[in-house]
Formats: C-alpha cells, sequence, structure tokens
C-alpha cells in the first residue's frame, strides 16, 4: 500500500490531532489553464473516525521504505529515528494500534 493508492499522494493534505480530530483534504487540479486546484475534503470530530485515520496513518508509516531517512544522523539506530521517537508514539497514544498491542 503506497502513499498514493492510500491517501492521494501529494494532492492530498491530512491534519491529524490524536484523539481530537481530522482533516483531510485532497486537491483535485482543475482543467483550465490556471493552474488552480479545488480543495475537497471533511472534517471530523467522531471518535471511530479519528481513530481509524490514525490507525491507518500509522499502519502505512510502520511499513518498511515509507519514509526517507536522509535527514537522520549517521548511523541513528532505529529506536533513535524521528519516526520511532516522536511521531509514532504521537500516532498511538489512545489509538486503536496501542489499545491491541497492550491486551
Amino acid at each position: 500500500m503506497d502513499c498514493k493508492a492510500s491517501f492521494g499522494g501529494d494532492n492530498t493534505e491530512m491534519l491529524l490531532i490524536p484523539n481530537v480530530m481530522v482533516a483531510c483534504l485532497y486537491h483535485d487540479k482543475l482543467t483550465d489553464s490556471r493552474n488552480l486546484s479545488l480543495p475537497v475534503g471533511y472534517i471530523s470530530f467522531d471518535p471511530k473516525m479519528v481513530s481509524y485515520v490514525t490507525d491507518s496513518a500509522l499502519s502505512w508509516a510502520a511499513q518498511d521504505g515509507q519514509f526517507n531517512h536522509y535527514f537522520e544522523k549517521q548511523h541513528t539506530e532505529d529506536k533513535d529515528k524521528i519516526l520511532n521517537k516522536y511521531l509514532s508514539p504521537i500516532l498511538m497514544q489512545d489509538s486503536g494500534m496501542d489499545k491491541k498491542r497492550t491486551k
């Protein structure tokens, strides 16, 4: 499952505040010569939707090869990489993925 197939690739924006809200926009390119896009999307505060999007984003991010580690310091251990040290714990707080792992 790649980013384009999962989340719309470069045409998609997602704002996720775990356990609070999610907003997703897809920028549909207009066919005229103005080089504009039409943002179409949703915002949700529904706990089930927020949890679903959080779990989907976390599952996608956890797959090998999804991130370019260009900005990581050389010889950084996996546990100390930005994804593992900062992003994953934020996404996992009170998410369905976290609950599954603690059972």
